[in-house]
Order: structure tokens, then C-alpha cells, then sequence
């Protein structure tokens, strides 16, 4: 089994990769659309989750 720095560190590139991969996808469609704002919403709102996210992790990561 892992250890617990190497399940944060795991934990953490699994949310920088589906970042990465939403921002990828939002930059294409950018291109193809004239709604910039509402994409830079969708982004920013994607930050929050994630942010939220790793927030819970860590604070679980931590009790156990």
C-alpha cells in the first residue's frame, strides 16, 4: 500500500490533470465560440471545485 505522502501526492496530480484537461477542452472551444465569458466562468467555477476538493482532502488526509 501507499503511504500517506504518497497518496497527497497522487491525490494532487489526479486534480492538476483533470484541471489541465477541463482547461484544454474550454481553450479549444474558445476558439469556436464568441461566449468568452461565460467559459472564464465555467473556469473560475472549476477552480472553486477543485480547490474545494483538495480542501477536503487534505483536511481528511489529516485526522486519519
Amino acid at each position: 500500500m501507499f503511504e500517506k505522502i504518497e497518496i497527497l501526492l497522487i491525490t494532487f496530480f489526479i486534480l492538476i490533470v483533470f484541471y489541465l484537461v477541463i482547461w484544454f477542452g474550454a481553450k479549444n472551444k474558445k476558439k469556436n465560440s464568441i461566449s468568452s465569458f461565460e467559459i472564464k466562468k465555467y473556469m473560475f467555477n472549476v477552480k472553486i471545485l477543485i480547490l474545494f476538493i483538495a480542501v477536503v482532502f487534505l483536511l481528511l488526509w489529516s485526522f486519519f
